[in-house]
């Protein structure tokens, strides 16, 4: 005679949906902590790739007298251009190549590059990095005065950003504000439309700061609303 109490029992239906409340409240758990070392994974490569983009910047300042390299060289040539010959014949390519990885597209960037030519994710700061770009001797304090810095992307650019940043308009070489150099400037509509152009954009850390590029060529992390008008004045 068969011995049904020796026979496997499979799973009741509570059992199995005690099961599946116990996974659904893990994933729940891991999730965020899944995201946030996401999050730290690109905020570390765009402090990698802003610091290699300085180190570059210094070799060109070598080549040229001390001149910082134009951001947006005759109008037309942008950032990754300029610089592009230094990095040798592969990794130039990639700077300008879709779907390769770009040293000048930040990882932190929410928008996917689409103008092969361009492939530029970081601003830079207008005055110094203008036409013609200032010298590097003519920066008063380096260490406080952001070069780079993440920008808004622009649909209309196929998701590059706007080439430098202009806001505030004290940034002027003739420094004539009666703000404070330690006044926090204001951040300015923080999003990837026409309407953020000339600001900085803070896409890291969920979209609470921005990776910057220092004229010293050190990277560091701004948390929103804590620019401060000494970050961008260089004659002071």
């Amino acid at each position: 005679m068969k011995n049904d109490a020796s026979s496997p029992r499979g799973f009741t239906l509570v059992e199995l949906l005690a099961v599946v409340a116990v996974v659904a409240v893990l994933v729940a758990l891991l999730l965020p902590a899944l995201q946030g070392a996401r999050d730290k994974a690109r905020k570390t490569a765009d402090l990698s790739n802003l610091r290699q983009i300085g180190a570059l910047i210094l070799i060109y300042a070598g080549d040229h007298e001390g001149a910082l390299p134009p951001a947006n060289a005759l109008g037309w040539q942008p950032l990754p251009m300029v610089l592009g010959s230094y990095l040798g014949d592969t990794a130039y390519q990639n700077a300008l190549s879709l779907g390769a990885p770009s040293l000048f597209a930040s990882p932190a960037a929410k928008l996917p590059v689409t103008v092969k030519w361009y492939h530029l994710t970081y601003t830079a700061h207008q005055i110094l990095m203008g036409n013609p770009p200032y010298r590097t001797v003519q920066i008063q304090h380096p260490s406080t005065v952001i070069l780079l810095a993440d920008g808004p992307q622009l649909a209309a650019s196929g998701g590059n950003a706007t080439a430098t940043f202009w806001n505030p308009a004290v940034m002027s070489p003739t420094w004539s504000s009666s703000a404070d150099l330690k006044a926090f400037i204001p951040p300015g509509p923080n999003t990837d439309t026409s309407a953020a152009s000339g600001y900085l954009r803070y896409p890291v850390d969920g979209n609470t700061a921005t990776d910057a590029l220092m004229a010293d060529g050190h990277a560091q992390t701004f948390k929103i609303g804590t620019v401060t008008y000494g970050n961008v004045v260089f004659d002071h």
